[in-house]
C-alpha cells in the first residue's frame, strides 16, 4: 500500500519527496512510513526516478508493455 501518485506533483516534487518524504513539505514526520532515500540513491538515481514517475503517469499499454519482463 502507498499513496496514489496520479495526476501529483512534478519531476522536481517527486525528487523532493524521494528524497525526504518526512518533510513538513510532504506529510510530515508522523504520517509518512516511506523512509527518505538522499543518502542511499545518489541525485542523479533519485532524479531518474522522478523523470519515469512523470513519464509513467502518461504511459500507454503499449509503452508499459515494453517495460517486460520488469
Amino acid at each position: 500500500s502507498a499513496p496514489g501518485l496520479a495526476g501529483v506533483g512534478s519531476r522536481a516534487y517527486y525528487l523532493s519527496f524521494i528524497s525526504n518524504p518526512k518533510s513538513a513539505f510532504h506529510m510530515g514526520h508522523d504520517k509518512s512510513q516511506m523512509p527518505r532515500f538522499d543518502k542511499e540513491l545518489t541525485l542523479a538515481e533519485r532524479d531518474a526516478l522522478a523523470e519515469y514517475l512523470v513519464w509513467l503517469r502518461a504511459a500507454t499499454a503499449a509503452d508499459l508493455a515494453k517495460l517486460d519482463p520488469f
